[in-house]
């Protein structure tokens, strides 16, 4: 599962993991939201997604809800 491969991840910056915490917190809530919308329940900003996305092996944010 996608949220099991994020949790393993070492390498995470302090607002990649801002990111993951909220997603662990809120785990139905990625499916109807935007890129924008998870950036500001997160206080992170839309280049943190998609830098995660990417480290958890999705292009993308939009390919990381599809695998979500």
């Amino acid at each position: 599962m996608l949220l099991d491969r994020i949790k393993e991840l070492n390498n995470l910056t302090y607002q990649e993991k801002a990111v993951v915490t909220y997603l662990l917190d809120h785990p139905r809530d990625l499916l109807s939201m935007s890129i924008s919308d998870l950036a500001l329940a997160s206080f992170t900003s839309t280049s943190t997604i998609v830098r995660l996305c990417k480290k958890a092996g999705s292009g993308g944010f939009s390919a990381f809800q599809y695998t979500y």
